[in-house]
């Protein structure tokens, strides 16, 4: 399974604030990630917000990549190609969104 995990925070949360909750959930994810040895995953940390411009978050995704995983950026960019479909969940917490693309 492929999926891209972003991860956006609320810009109203000081820098040392964002900082501590984005080491936190990236630890948190990257355990799962191993737990259920998930292929082709790639997790972002995004400052755009989800219930405003969901394609600033591809858009970013892909710039972010481009530095890492040549690879994960062919998978994002198929994505939007082929129009899977995508899930956004907040699991109940305001300042921490998962973005699945099954």
């Amino acid at each position: 399974m492929s999926f891209v995990i972003a991860l956006t925070m609320m810009d109203l949360l000081k820098d040392s604030e964002r900082n501590e909750i984005i080491s936190q959930h990236k630890k948190e994810l990257t355990s799962l990630v191993k737990k259920f040895q998930l292929t082709n995953c790639v997790i972002i940390e995004s400052s755009a917000e989800l219930d405003i411009n969901v394609d600033a978050i591809f858009n970013e995704a892909i710039e972010r990549c481009k530095n890492k995983h040549v690879d994960s950026v062919k998978l994002l960019e198929s994505v939007i190609k082929e129009d899977y479909k995508i899930v956004f969940n907040n699991y109940g917490l305001n300042n921490r969104w998962y973005c699945n693309i099954l």
